[in-house]
C-alpha cells in the first residue's frame, strides 16, 4: 500500500539549493573549503528529508546530524531549519489533521523548537501569505500587516526589526549605501545583523527574477561581510520565483 502522499514545497527546495550553492560561491571569497561536490550531496540529503515521512521532530534531529556531517556549512543551520518549518507548514500540516496546529503534540514541537530558527522565517511565511492572498509584496505591507510592528501588543516585533524600520528610505538606495549603512549602524549591533542586507535588497525589487549581479558581486567581494548574506540574499528571491512551478510530489 503506498504510503499518503508528501506534497514538496518548490519555493523551500529551490531555496535551500540556491542557499547552499550561494554560501559556496560567496565562499572563493573568504577562503571557505565549501565545494559545490559539498553542496550537491547536503542538497540531496535534505531533499529526502523533506519527503520522508518522519515525524517534525525527528526531521530537526536528521537536520542537527546533516549539519555535523556538513560542518563547512554550519552558518546556515539555523536558516535551513527555517526552511524545514516552511516546508512543513505549507506543504505537511494539512496531512495530519485540521485540529494538528492546536494538538498536543504541535504544542511539543513548539517547546523544543522554540529557540531554533531565525526571522528568515517570518520573511518567508510573509511570501508564502502574500503570494497565496495575492497582495502585493513590499517592506511596508511586511512590517505593518504582517508583523503589526505598529500595535501596541507587537512591541517586541517593532524593537527587532527596529532597523529595518528605521532605514525603509534604503530601498531606493544604491547597494554600496546599504552596506555602509549596515557597517555604521547594524553590524554586531541587531538580532537581523545578517538579514538585514538582504531583506532591503529583496524588497526594493520583489518582482524580479532573481537578485542583481551586481548586488551579489559586491556583497561576495567585501570581506566584512559574511557569505551567508549574498547566499540569503539569492534564496530568499529563489524562494519567491519558486511559486511558478510549485508541484505536488509523491513518495511511494
Amino acid at each position: 500500500m503506498n504510503a499518503p502522499a508528501i506534497n514538496l514545497h518548490i519555493p523551500v527546495k529551490n531555496a535551500i539549493r540556491t542557499l547552499l550553492n550561494g554560501f559556496v560561491e560567496a565562499g572563493k571569497f573568504h577562503q571557505l573549503k565549501a565545494t559545490q561536490e559539498q553542496a550537491d550531496a547536503y542538497t540531496a540529503r535534505l531533499d529526502e528529508l523533506l519527503l520522508s515521512h518522519e515525524p517534525f521532530l525527528t526531521k530537526v534531529k536528521t537536520l542537527d546530524t546533516l549539519a555535523e556531517e556538513f560542518s563547512t556549512f554550519a552558518p546556515l543551520k539555523e536558516y535551513l531549519f527555517d526552511l524545514l518549518l516552511t516546508n512543513f507548514l505549507a506543504a505537511e500540516v494539512h496531512l495530519l489533521g485540521e485540529e494538528y496546529l492546536e494538538s498536543a503534540e504541535w504544542q511539543k514541537v513548539e517547546d523544543e523548537t522554540l529557540h531554533r530558527g531565525t526571522e528568515l522565517f517570518n520573511l518567508l511565511l510573509y511570501i508564502n501569505e502574500a503570494i497565496d492572498e495575492d497582495v502585493e509584496i513590499s517592506l511596508d505591507d511586511f512590517l505593518r500587516e504582517f508583523l503589526l510592528t505598529e500595535e501596541d501588543e507587537f512591541q517586541d516585533e517593532h524593537t527587532l526589526y527596529e532597523d529595518l524600520i528605521s532605514n525603509q528610505e534604503l530601498l531606493d538606495a544604491e547597494t554600496g549605501e546599504i552596506i555602509k549603512v549596515w557597517k555604521a549602524e547594524v553590524r554586531n549591533k541587531s538580532e537581523i545583523e545578517d538579514l538585514f542586507i538582504p531583506t532591503l535588497l529583496f524588497f526594493a525589487a520583489p518582482e524580479a527574477l532573481m537578485a542583481e549581479q551586481e548586488s551579489v558581486a559586491l556583497l561576495q567581494h567585501d570581506k566584512e561581510i559574511s557569505p551567508e548574506q549574498p547566499a540569503l540574499l539569492q534564496a530568499i528571491f529563489s524562494f519567491k520565483n519558486g511559486f511558478h512551478d510549485n508541484i505536488s510530489i509523491h513518495a511511494n
